[in-house]
């Protein structure tokens, strides 16, 4: 059996060859750290990247001739990722890609990766996300979550939200966390504007969007695994 230390160059040297023969996007390997530099259009150009991608994942997120309908992998898995701030982390980029690489293919699909595996791939992408922000610094931020699980779907108005945490007195609670110091390194810091400012301090995190009607958007990335519905969207977590 071969080591994960071959395979590794093996699939690497085969990805090499293929941008170079395919895409004339020649590797060149740095002589102190042995080290393969990334092609300069493969790091600046978009219209390369996108051909490379798709040369991995193919051309449309789903099959037959309407299938770009769906969206394009190169666009689509990062619009997927992004918070709301319009950022995408590194690790959940690399974490939706490694799981999609795992995904069964159709025997069929001529491609490494399959548009079903990307989603799948953003899914637990969403679930890593969700447990760094619900980790240490911001354990608080799953309380807001937990009234809305599968009882929201975005965008919604905001007064869906609030009138859920009203009922399950999560402000209140939310306090009383705050209240523990030692529980909450980083509290919410319009806590004492009540709901409004708690909006407010999960925005800032990039969990919310405020759309321009006044309507709340969660991306995708965390709406996936705190459990929150779009039509047409990802289904989300159970």
């Amino acid at each position: 059996m071969r080591s994960a230390k071959v395979m590794r160059f093996l699939t690497g040297k085969a990805f090499r060859d293929h941008c170079d023969k395919e895409f004339q996007l020649p590797w060149k390997q740095d002589r102190v750290s042995q080290a393969w530099i990334v092609p300069q259009p493969l790091r600046t150009d978009e219209e390369t990247q996108k051909k490379v991608f798709h040369a991995i994942a193919g051309p449309a997120m789903a099959s037959g001739p309407s299938g770009h309908k769906r969206g394009f992998p190169y666009t689509w898995l990062v619009s997927h990722l992004l918070d709301g701030r319009e950022q995408v982390s590194p690790r959940s980029f690399c974490a939706a890609l490694r799981h999609a690489a795992v995904h069964d293919n159709p025997d069929d699909w001529p491609f490494p990766l399959h548009y079903k595996g990307i989603q799948s791939g953003v899914q637990e992408a969403s679930r890593i996300r969700v447990n760094e922000i619900t980790g240490e610094d911001y354990p608080w931020v799953e309380l807001l979550m937990k009234p809305l699980y599968r009882r929201i779907s975005v965008p919604c108005a905001a007064e869906e939200i609030l009138g859920l945490w009203h009922k399950e007195g999560t402000i209140d609670n939310l306090r009383n966390l705050a209240g523990k110091g030692d529980r909450v390194k980083l509290p919410p810091q319009h806590l004492e504007e009540g709901p409004e400012g708690v909006l407010q301090d999960i925005a800032g995190l990039g969990l919310i969007q405020r759309l321009q009607d006044g309507r709340i958007q969660m991306p995708d990335v965390y709406r996936i695994a705190f459990g929150l519905g779009r039509r047409g969207g990802v289904k989300p977590l159970k």
